[in-house]
């Protein structure tokens, strides 16, 4: 093999090395560019939810602004979660969405979201506690113990969870 051949076949590999390190890095950098864009989608929907909870004056749950900031908050959260590239990323937004939904009653909605806010981060145990207490309010007492017995292997000291375990648990031998 000449010089010549040798440094061809050299290059020509160098290039390749180029072509994968610079396809690594460019989906990288749009990985990151979706992470950055949710995060402020997130931070945006979860202002617009603390405004319509914790809003100074405080505004009446039957005030129609309060359900707008709300579901302009759902509609950030949403958006926010279908652009984070990674599930982790998505948690702390179908947490908020739960919320938001909850917050406007629609129960079967909140639910579904803090369950994908459980598969996304199992670690997440705000999102157990608030889906216990999502089916606690409907009285799925049988479901609603499973979430806060969950919660307290996590955390054994979660005094909220071991009240609605045992009212539970109560609720459940009153019913046979």
């Amino acid at each position: 093999m000449s010089v010549l051949e040798t440094l061809g076949t050299i290059i020509s590999a160098l290039r390749t090395i180029v072509a994968v390190v610079t396809g690594h890095s460019s989906r990288k950098a749009e990985q990151l560019q979706a992470t950055r864009e949710a995060q402020e989608l997130y931070e945006q929907g979860f202002t617009k939810f603390q405004r319509a909870i914790y809003a100074r004056p405080p505004v009446s749950l039957d005030d129609p602004r309060r359900e707008d900031l709300l579901w302009d908050a759902i509609e950030l959260l949403r958006r926010a979660t279908a652009r984070f590239p990674l599930e982790t990323g998505k948690a702390p937004s179908y947490l908020a969405l739960g919320k938001c939904y909850e917050r406007l009653g629609l129960i079967e909605d909140a639910v579904e979201a803090f369950s994908k806010a459980i598969e996304c981060d199992r670690d997440l145990l705000e999102a157990f506690e608030e889906r216990g207490l999502a089916y606690y309010g409907i009285g799925n007492y049988r479901v609603a113990k499973t979430d806060f017995e969950a919660l307290l292997k996590r955390n054994p000291e979660h005094t909220m969870a071991r009240e609605r375990l045992n009212d539970c648990i109560k609720y459940l031998e009153e019913q046979g």
